[in-house]
């Protein structure tokens, strides 16, 4: 939510130094027009470019993918870089090349930054290896600074990491001869720890990113929210709240409302097998903790024997209404996220997005936003999940249908302005299928305000 507002969060003196020397570039940068702020990795080491990209992705760094175009210069740039891991991102190089042709850095560079999915670029040096490779004083490396600093472009940021530079006098040398060329070249910037580098382009692109600050879409903290604080309130029927959320336009797998073991047999046969059958009592609300869910049953005896079972819990737990039940056919997808609202008396209605599943307050991976939110600011927020890989394709997965997920976000958010009883829901799981297959929920609770919604009644 401070990321919405425009505040930068910060812990220590440090992280507010880069903090502010990214606002700054985030500035140079958008007034210059920049499109994206997805980051390309290149450098020298051994293999430790790849470390460097995994930095970033541990990071919450968004890594740029490589346009044709862009991979056919870097090839014809980088003849053999098949020995050094291929053309890709990250780009691995190796010292004496870069030294042998002093315009290679910098034609590297503009080849990288001409990619329109390219926004920022950390180039990494490790002047160990520049130092153990150079012969004849420092002129060769002067002028690959030379070079590089009239290759930089005020629209994309290329962040130049110079390691080991305390790894004796001359690399300590070079490092000083870099520094004094490349400190002020518009569009770059010299650091020489790493974790400063990344946290500085991860702070580049929140500031960046089109859309993340709009402060007419940003309710005043000092108007608090619109919903009833009375401490009255009533958990809704599985029915009510999922006919409420449907008029959103979210879409849920198909469900069947039972009420006696025969019902349930025969709804599990309509949708097909195997089927998950769980209780719709409104006073139950973690029903696979208290023994109110059952998975995967395959055959009529199954249904039956789960329909006794979960009456028995709900019945030990209380419940007014043991037998009123749910039968739902079993799906599978991608992912499984979480998608909440809540209205805050500070902020008004509050939208979660969240990796789901039964295990999401053990993962604890979710992102807040101050409602209104778009389809646009949907997909930021799952962006910045620890779990976007899954989504994004990782290690050749499919990708998943963001955009429909984005709906159900942006739906979600819309229904929190125009219902300001409702003082929580919660849609868990969401199942995300792929692109072009079905996203859904499968579950869905909420909580409502009893005086507000009597008041809003017709």
């Amino acid at each position: 939510m401070f990321r919405q507002a425009g505040a930068i969060e910060v812990d220590t003196l440090d992280d507010m130094l880069v903090a502010m020397e990214a606002s700054v570039a985030a500035l140079a940068m958008r007034a210059s027009g920049a499109k994206t702020v997805d980051t390309m990795v290149m450098g020298t080491g051994g293999g430790a470019t790849v470390l460097v990209a995994d930095a970033c992705a541990l990071n919450g760094i968004a890594m740029a993918g490589l346009g044709p175009d862009a991979v056919d210069k870097l090839a014809e740039l980088v003849p053999g870089a098949e020995d050094f891991g291929g053309i890709g991102n990250p780009l691995e190089l190796g010292a004496d090349r870069l030294l042998a042709n002093p315009g290679m850095l910098a034609n590297l560079v503009s080849a990288t930054c001409a990619d329109r999915n390219v926004g920022t670029l950390v180039a990494h040096l490790n002047m160990a290896a520049i130092a153990n490779n150079l012969s004849g004083g420092t002129s060769a490396w002067e002028e690959v600074c030379k070079r590089l600093a009239q290759a930089c472009n005020p629209a994309k940021l290329v962040c130049l990491v110079l390691r080991n530079g305390d790894a004796g006098a001359l690399p300590q040398e070079l490092s000083r001869v870099a520094r004094q060329i490349l400190v002020g070249t518009s569009g770059l910037v010299v650091h020489t720890r790493l974790e400063e580098a990344l946290r500085l382009v991860r702070q580049i692109q929140h500031a960046v990113t089109p859309g993340d600050c709009d402060p007419a879409t940003v309710r005043d903290p000092r108007q608090g929210g619109s919903h009833d604080t009375s401490p009255e309130t009533r958990t809704l029927e599985g029915r009510e709240v999922r006919s409420l959320v449907a008029s959103y336009g979210i879409p849920f797998a198909a469900w069947t409302v039972v009420e006696n073991e025969e019902e349930a047999v025969r709804a599990a046969g309509e949708c097909g097998y195997p089927v998950a059958l769980k209780s719709a009592a409104s006073d139950i609300l973690h029903k696979s903790d208290v023994g109110c869910v059952k998975i995967g049953l395959e055959t009529e005896a199954a249904v039956r024997a789960g329909f006794a079972e979960v009456a028995e819990s709900a019945t030990r737990v209380g419940s007014s209404k043991p037998d009123l039940m749910l039968v739902e056919p079993m799906v599978t997808g991608l992912a499984e996220i979480v998608i909440g609202l809540k209205q805050s008396d500070t902020f008004g209605p509050v939208v979660l997005v969240g990796m789901g599943g039964i295990w999401v307050e053990i993962q604890s991976d979710h992102v807040l936003r101050i409602c209104p939110v778009d389809e646009d600011d949907a997909l930021r927020m799952l962006k910045e999940l620890k779990g976007w890989p899954l989504l994004d394709g990782a290690r050749g997965r499919p990708r998943a249908d963001v955009k429909a997920l984005g709906r159900m976000i942006a739906g979600i958010s819309r229904l929190g302005l125009e219902h300001p009883e409702i003082i929580e829901l919660e849609l868990n799981p969401v199942i995300v299928g792929e692109c072009g297959s079905d996203t859904f929920s499968v579950d869905a609770r909420a909580t409502a305000s009893v005086k507000t919604a009597a008041a809003s009644a017709p």
